[in-house]
């Protein structure tokens, strides 16, 4: 029972190198009904049984969550005694864990878990029924398949504190998570107030006045003509998948072509800017821009080898929509990476 709860435990840290497409989200709540198997310590003498039951928690930050725990384990004893008149026994616990998610933004999510029970095991007339406190520890994994849904499963070694029995709790669930705060609005700032143009003077001209007829002019030298200066610029737009931030194929030849441009103006700086639609919680998306704008901005340097120097990336979330969100069609429109690079040669 030790050995697979410690197994367990070592797959949950070696899953931090799965990529993350949803994660945890703090201040939300989650409801995970579940079904397995519940295996009694021998003494007890109870057969091993289906166990089924429900999880409701609150995630108070992105790793640490509270879950209050209800299960029910129908089983029965494995032999007939004297003084009763049948096998069925009922076993339900109740109680309160703490979890702590490590890697709480991926989309495989391992945990531990640490919390107190309650046992009432309930036995056929003639024996003794069984209303006990109980400490459990064990470990996890979330699987998300969006930020709503995740698959999980859990198992958990439980010390019966009044007969010091050990039982091993495992199973496997579906978590719906609820309760997302609704992103706040960009502030919008108050435009400048116009400047009010002052009333031109009035000049009256003073009476003309005889001069003495100058000399003749020296000739002036001509000046040289001033320098011509011509400006090159380039514009790039990409669009992404939906909470996605990897550059699709079909957007290559956007980057390479600023790349070129940047080869031959080796003067040339640039700012990738990110964007994102409206879907999701305000600091995510920012997140989430952000990192669409350095994956071009990675590309420009790993693949073209652009000197890191010369491009900077900015994320600006769903704060520059430049269509409705209220469309598929102008939610795609705003999921993109953008950016103008301008250079002015002087001749």
């Amino acid at each position: 029972m030790k050995k697979l709860l410690s197994v367990l435990i070592a797959a949950s840290l070696l899953a931090t190198v799965v990529p993350a497409t949803a994660e945890v989200k703090p201040e939300t709540f989650s409801i995970s009904p579940f079904i397995g198997g519940y295996t009694f310590d021998g003494a007890q003498h109870l057969l091993t049984r289906p166990d089924y039951g429900a999880r409701i928690g609150y995630n108070f930050t992105k790793n640490i969550a509270a879950e209050l725990v209800y299960s029910q384990s129908p089983t029965e004893l494995t032999h007939k005694l004297a003084q009763t008149t049948t096998n069925d026994v009922n076993s339900l616990t109740y109680g309160l864990d703490l979890l702590y998610h490590f890697t709480p933004e991926k989309q495989l999510v391992p945990f531990v878990a640490l919390g107190g029970r309650g046992i009432f095991v309930d036995y056929p007339p003639g024996l003794r029924n069984v209303n006990a406190g109980a400490i459990d520890y064990g470990a996890g994994l979330k699987y998300f398949f969006n930020d709503r849904f995740a698959l999980r499963g859990d198992v958990r070694h439980i010390i019966v504190l009044d007969n010091t029995k050990n039982n091993l709790q495992y199973n496997l669930g579906i978590a719906y998570n609820f309760g997302f705060k609704k992103p706040a609005p960009p502030e919008v700032q108050p435009e400048p107030p116009k400047p009010v143009e002052p009333p031109k003077p009035v000049v009256i001209p003073p009476k003309p006045v005889e001069q003495p007829k100058p000399e003749p002019p020296k000739p002036v030298e001509q000046p040289k003509p001033a320098p011509v200066k011509t400006e090159y610029c380039i514009k790039m737009n990409i669009e992404f998948e939906f909470d996605k931030a990897v550059v699709r194929p079909k957007y290559t030849s956007e980057v390479e072509k600023v790349a070129e441009f940047m080869k031959k103006y080796p003067e040339a700086t640039g700012v990738i800017e990110g964007h994102t639609d409206n879907v999701g919680s305000y600091n995510y998306n920012m997140r989430l821009s952000t990192r669409r704008a350095e994956s071009v901005r990675k590309m420009l340097i790993e693949k073209y080898g652009i000197a890191a120097s010369r491009l900077t990336a900015k994320g600006f979330g769903y704060t520059k929509p430049i269509a409705s969100n209220k469309t598929k069609e102008g939610r795609e429109k705003n999921r993109r990476v953008q950016a103008i690079e301008c250079v002015i040669e002087v001749k």
